[in-house]
C-alpha cells in the first residue's frame, strides 16, 4: 500500500513538472503573439517595412471599442425573410431553399422547362445551415492583418473577396471551404438591402485582378495602396456610389465591422458565431 501511494505521488509531482515546463514554453495569445504593434518600436519597423503609412499611431490601428454597441445576433424574433433565413421544423434559423432556375425551350409550339440549378454540393457556414450571400462580411481574430488586428473579407459569390495581405499584389478570391479551412473563427454580418449587398459584391468582384500594393493607410477613398478591411469598406460606399457605412477619417480596423454604428443606413445582424473569442475589442482573448 505504502509503495502504491509513493508511486502515486511520485507520477503526480511528474505531471506538475510536466505542466510547468509546458506553461513556461507556449506563449499565452497577446498583442505581440498576435502580430499587432504593442510599442513605438515595433511600429517603427513596420512603417520602415513599408506596411504602415507614415503617420499612423497605435491607437489607429487598434481603437478602444468601449461603451460600443455591438451588431446584434439574429434572433427568431427578427424578420428572418430580410435575411434570407427561415425557421426549420426544429425551431434552427437555416437558410431559405432557393428557388431552382428554369430555363424555357420552345420545339414545335410546345414549350418546355428544365432545371439548370448548378449541380454543386451546397456549402454551409461551419455550425450552420446557413449558406454565403452576397455582401455578406466575415471578421475573424485568428490572423493579424500585419499591424491591425483581425481580418476581414466579403462574400461575392461563389467565392470571397479579400486582401490578405503584403504578400498578395491586390484583392483576390478565395473559396468558401480555403477561407474557413485557413482561419479559425468567425463572425459573419449580413444587411437585408439586398441592392445594396448587391452591388458592393459586383465591385468587389470586379476588383479580382486589381494590381494594388498592401499598406495600411488612412486614404479612405484611394484605391492603391490598400488593405482587408479599407477593401470591404469601399466595396459598400463606392460600389454603391454613396456613404452606406459610416463615414471614416483615417484607419478602417476589421472590427469596426462588429459595431452598428458602423451600419447608419441599413438594418444587419450577425448571422454567424463562430468560436469567435468575447470581448474582442478589449484584446481579451
Amino acid at each position: 500500500m505504502l509503495r502504491k501511494d509513493l508511486f502515486v505521488k511520485g507520477f503526480v509531482s511528474l505531471v506538475i513538472v510536466f505542466l510547468g515546463f509546458v506553461s513556461l514554453n507556449i506563449p499565452l495569445a497577446s498583442a505581440k503573439t498576435l502580430g499587432v504593434p504593442d510599442n513605438q518600436q515595433e511600429l517603427n519597423e513596420m512603417i520602415n517595412d513599408g506596411d504602415v503609412q507614415k503617420g499612423v499611431e497605435l491607437e489607429d490601428l487598434n481603437p478602444s471599442y468601449e461603451g460600443k454597441e455591438e451588431v446584434k445576433e439574429i434572433s427568431k424574433n427578427d424578420n428572418l425573410a430580410d435575411y434570407g433565413l427561415m425557421l426549420d421544423e426544429n425551431g434552427e434559423i437555416i437558410s431559405k431553399p432557393e428557388e431552382p432556375k428554369k430555363k424555357a425551350t420552345t420545339t414545335q409550339d410546345v414549350t418546355t422547362t428544365q432545371d439548370v440549378s448548378a449541380a454543386t454540393s451546397t456549402f454551409y457556414y461551419p455550425g450552420t445551415k446557413i449558406t454565403p450571400r452576397k455582401g455578406d462580411i466575415i471578421i475573424t481574430t485568428s490572423t493579424s492583418s500585419f499591424g491591425i488586428a483581425g481580418h476581414s473579407s466579403i462574400v461575392t459569390e461563389p467565392s470571397i473577396m479579400h486582401f490578405s495581405g503584403p504578400s498578395a499584389s491586390g484583392p483576390r478570391p478565395i473559396s468558401y471551404s480555403n477561407w474557413f479551412n485557413r482561419y479559425k473563427d468567425a463572425k459573419i454580418v449580413r444587411l437585408t438591402n439586398s441592392t445594396i449587398v448587391t452591388k458592393a459584391a459586383s465591385w468587389a468582384a470586379s476588383k479580382r485582378n486589381a494590381n494594388w500594393d498592401y499598406e495600411i493607410n488612412g486614404g479612405i477613398s484611394v484605391l492603391d495602396p490598400n488593405y482587408c478591411s479599407k477593401f470591404v469598406y469601399q466595396s459598400f460606399n463606392m460600389g454603391n456610389g454613396k456613404g452606406i457605412l459610416a463615414p471614416i477619417n483615417g484607419i478602417v480596423a476589421p472590427y469596426n465591422f462588429l459595431y452598428g454604428e458602423m451600419y447608419p443606413n441599413t438594418d444587419e445582424r450577425v448571422i454567424v458565431d463562430w468560436k469567435f473569442p468575447a470581448r474582442i475589442g478589449d484584446m481579451d482573448l
